[in-house]
């Protein structure tokens, strides 16, 4: 694939209706429920990308794919070594998973796993709960081996990121345990794997800052469907906010437990988009800056940061601590990015974006899908081509996404 594409701006998208991609957070979460419940599944409606494929490739399993149909046979994950690619909640989740056996388990992955997402909270729980685990290169971050099981007890910890709590609740959910959360970020996506641990018949409770889990006997449905994703959804969203062109989606659920799909609230608040008959229609109007706090929605930064960057007035957006390790820095790449396009913005605590034209630019972004989608975005309606890369990040959410703006007369080269 060629890394740099060329994006010439565009005065009007056309209104072929969007299929938003299925939800990468869900299919990452149904393909480890076989594997926590040795069930054979398949998952219809399911993201096939080519970090899931990577991981599929590293768990060993026998798997088949069939338009949009993933069927998995799950395999004992004892003694491997497992690549999780550029997914930080693939590491999580594994690591989670690893901890509930008496076998070592190698999880690695690639620079960014080993050298910005932190799993260093996470593991001195299980370290506490009798797990052992070893760092094979960087003190805190993959590559390591962990070897359980994991015993559960009394422990407490500050939630920076809720990754690091659902990768907890795996490891639990066969023995008691009780932790106290100091401190919440992300909620919704906590709530969301409470909800999906549940459906498998974990008995996890949250109240009043403390979750509670107690063994219960665990099964999952052989035949599961994985919604539209509310996070990939933003980006048409954005496209057509920036061309100041009508559209619709017509595959999202509203209200959602995805914590991204707080846009939606955000487009109608402001009348630029509204729900009828199961469509959200985008209805593009002149927009007001915003104060928002992302904590519960953490990976719309990139791409609001560049919706109200074209706002007529300034907006600070705040509660960004975990977006500082995602793929990236994401605060200050979002500042790189905006200020290349010829927009002011700056991060300190809160970003604050100063809104203004924008400028066709090149931009060498780092392999990060959402500063990569949310550049297409902004390329759309600068004044002049834009050359972005590296392009092949989009794959891990939205590998359709040139294509689709193509269809609709964006002119990319």
């Amino acid at each position: 694939m060629n890394e740099i594409i060329t994006i010439n701006p565009i005065s009007e998208l056309q209104s072929t209706p969007w299929i938003i991609p299925p939800s990468k957070s869900w299919t990452y979460r149904q393909i480890i429920s076989a594997f926590i419940t040795q069930t054979s599944v398949t998952i219809q409606n399911a993201l096939i990308s080519s970090d899931i494929l990577l991981l599929l490739k590293s768990l060993e399993v026998h798997y088949e794919i069939h338009n949009d149909s993933l069927s998995i046979t799950p395999s004992p994950i004892d003694n491997k070594i497992i690549d999780v690619g550029n997914s930080g909640l693939a590491l999580r989740l594994i690591i989670g998973l690893a901890a509930r056996l008496s076998s070592p388990v190698t999880i690695t992955g690639d620079l960014s796993i080993q050298t910005l997402r932190k799993v260093a909270p996470m593991i001195d729980i299980l370290r506490s709960g009798g797990v052992r685990v070893s760092y094979l290169q960087k003190d805190g971050y993959a590559p390591l081996t962990v070897t359980g099981p994991f015993r559960g007890g009394q422990f407490s910890m500050d939630v920076t990121d809720s990754q690091y709590l659902s990768g907890i609740m795996i490891a639990s959910i066969s023995c008691a345990s009780t932790i106290e959360l100091l401190s919440i970020n992300e909620l919704p996506w906590i709530l969301l794997s409470i909800e999906w641990l549940t459906s498998l018949g974990a008995n996890i409770v949250l109240k009043d800052a403390t979750l509670t889990i107690a063994p219960s006997e665990l099964s999952t449905s052989t035949n599961i469907n994985i919604p539209g994703d509310w996070s990939s959804a933003a980006f048409p969203i954005a496209a057509h906010l920036m061309t100041q062109s009508y559209g619709e989606i017509i595959n999202l659920s509203w209200p959602s437990s995805q914590g991204d799909s707080e846009i939606a609230n955000w487009l109608v608040s402001h009348n630029l988009g509204n729900w009828d008959s199961g469509i959200l229609k985008i209805t593009p109007r002149g927009y007001k800056g915003a104060s928002l706090n992302l904590n519960t929605w953490i990976d719309a930064l990139p791409i609001m940061s560049v919706i109200l960057s074209q706002a007529t007035s300034p907006s600070h957006l705040e509660g960004l601590a975990s977006s500082e390790f995602k793929e990236c820095n994401r605060p200050v790449e979002v500042c790189k990015l905006l200020n290349s396009f010829g927009v002011k913005a700056q991060y300190a605590d809160k970003l604050s974006i100063m809104p203004g034209a924008l400028i066709g630019t090149s931009l060498e972004l780092p392999h990060d899908h959402r500063m990569t989608l949310s550049a297409i975005c902004a390329a759309l309606c600068a004044q002049g081509p834009s050359k972005i890369s590296p392009i092949s990040a989009a794959d891990k959410t939205y590998p359709k996404f040139l294509d689709e703006l193509t269809k609709r007369g964006a002119r990319i080269q």
